[in-house]
């Protein structure tokens, strides 16, 4: 068994505890949902089969697929234009913050009035006003709450039931594997050693950022 830290140590110090980094991650795990759920609605407004899919989307930036939503969005059924409007809303009232926390570089800030440091996210955009782990929880919470209504569009769409914290499983094939449907095999997921560890500890997995 490897001794010593988990992860090999940056250039600069880390200056976040550990529930800010965990916070961190979950922002971008819920980041992750938020651009499915964009490439998803694009897709459906456009009309986009497989091959389409992968040449007008997969180099595509995140923001150009936002904006291409936001212009197009009403291809859409009508009865979905109001939360696909709050789901652009939340995804363009966060960029600032998002992109503090993803493309900044994390330290310690000079504050000039009060001759103190203060931890917070270097951009060279954001001086004045840049992302302090104060701001992470916020951020967490309302990405969380974007992916509710990407899903609930996204459902929708697809003529599907929804049910928020549900399991997303997929597969390399397009369709599900056949064992999935096979009567009496329960769905089981690989076991993860750390949950392991956890529960050895008595200290369940946490769901979110706490």
């Amino acid at each position: 068994m490897t001794k010593g830290p988990l992860i090999m140590a940056p250039a600069f110090a880390v200056p976040l505890s550990t529930q800010d980094l965990i916070t961190v991650g979950y922002i971008a795990l819920v980041w992750g949902q938020i651009d499915f759920f964009v490439d998803e609605m694009v897709c459906f407004a456009h009309k986009f089969d497989k091959d389409q899919r992968a040449r007008f989307l997969t180099d595509k930036m995140m923001a150009s697929k936002v904006d291409m939503l936001a212009s197009d969005y009403e291809r859409l059924p009508t009865e979905l234009h109001a939360d696909v409007r709050r789901f652009i809303e939340v995804i363009q009232r966060t960029k600032q913050h998002r992109n503090g926390v993803f493309h900044g570089l994390w330290g310690w800030k000079a504050e000039k009035r009060s001759q103190t440091l203060r931890v917070a996210a270097y951009h060279h955009r954001m001086k004045p006003n840049p992302v302090r782990p104060e701001h992470l929880r916020k951020l967490a919470d309302d990405l969380a709450e974007c992916s509710l209504i990407g899903l609930k569009v996204w459902a929708q769409l697809r003529e599907a039931p929804h049910k928020p914290t549900t399991r997303f499983v997929w597969a390399e094939t397009e369709r599900p594997p056949k064992w999935l449907d096979e009567p009496g095999r329960p769905f089981r997921r690989a076991r993860n050693p750390e949950d392991r560890r956890r529960r050895a500890r008595g200290t369940p997995p946490k769901a979110g950022p706490g």
